[in-house]
């Protein structure tokens, strides 16, 4: 989906960001595609919490940086941390 021209994706982490993120959706005049996929996930982030599409959030604050990838056929993930 991403590279189709002008669409946006929008990939929540858990069930409250999800809500928000329709919401935001529904205001938003481009094209928007909606990507769920993750297995049941604790909620983590709070209710009516604020969604601005096209924003990143911060969940802490740090001097560290972590990157993920997919790295092989079964679309196994490896991550990698390091210090800024």
């Amino acid at each position: 989906m991403r590279i189709l021209p002008g669409m946006t994706v929008v990939v929540p982490c858990d069930f409250n960001q999800t809500k928000v993120a329709t919401l935001a959706i529904a205001d938003y005049l481009e094209p928007v595609y909606l990507g769920f996929g993750r297995p049941k996930w604790p909620n983590f982030m709070e209710e009516n919490q604020h969604f601005e599409i096209g924003k990143a959030q911060a969940l802490a604050e740090g001097n560290d940086v972590g990157r993920c990838r997919e790295t092989d056929s079964e679309n196994k993930m490896r991550c990698h941390r390091r210090r800024a």
